[in-house]
C-alpha cells in the first residue's frame, strides 16, 4: 500500500529539493542558497511518497496575499495526484495564515499546470511577455474565502 503524507520541509530536506528541482527546471531552476532560504523561512511543504521526498512547495507571505514561487513534483511521481494534494495543502496553510489572495507565475505552454491551478480556483489575470527567458508566462490568481 502506498504511503503519501505532506509536512513542513527543513533544511535537511535541501538536497532532495534540489534534486527535484532540477529534474523538473533544468537551466531554469532555483539556485541552492535560494531553496535554502525558502527552506528556513517556513513556508516550503514537502509531499513523500512511500518516506521519498518526490514534491515541494514554496511560497512567501506579504500581508494578506501570498505568492507562489515553486511547486515541483519529480518527473517518476507525475500523474498521481501529489500535484493536487500539495497545492490543496497549501493553500489550506495559506488560509490559516489569514491570506486573501494568492498569486503564481507559469509558462504558457506549460498545460499540465495550468490545468492544475485552474482545477485549484486559479483564474488568469495577465500575460507576463518574456517572463521566462524570452518565453511568455501567465500571471494567476485566486481569492482565497
Amino acid at each position: 500500500m502506498s504511503s503519501i503524507r505532506v509536512r513542513y520541509g527543513c533544511i535537511r530536506d535541501l538536497d532532495d529539493i534540489r534534486e527535484v528541482e532540477t529534474l523538473s527546471f533544468g537551466d531554469e531552476s532555483y539556485p541552492r542558497d535560494l531553496l535554502s532560504y525558502l527552506l528556513m523561512e517556513g513556508n516550503t511543504l514537502i509531499v513523500e511518497y512511500n518516506g521519498r521526498v518526490v514534491g515541494y512547495i514554496s511560497y512567501i507571505c506579504l500581508g494578506s496575499k501570498a505568492h507562489i514561487l515553486s511547486i515541483a513534483i519529480h518527473p517518476g511521481y507525475r500523474r498521481m495526484g501529489l500535484g493536487g494534494t500539495l497545492l490543496r495543502e497549501a493553500i489550506d496553510d495559506m488560509k490559516r495564515l489569514g491570506i486573501r489572495k494568492v498569486l503564481l507565475e507559469v509558462r504558457v505552454d506549460n498545460d499540465a499546470a495550468i490545468r492544475l491551478y485552474s482545477k485549484a480556483g486559479f483564474k488568469i489575470h495577465s500575460i507576463l511577455k518574456g517572463y521566462y527567458n524570452g518565453r511568455d508566462g501567465y500571471l494567476m490568481v485566486m481569492d482565497i474565502r
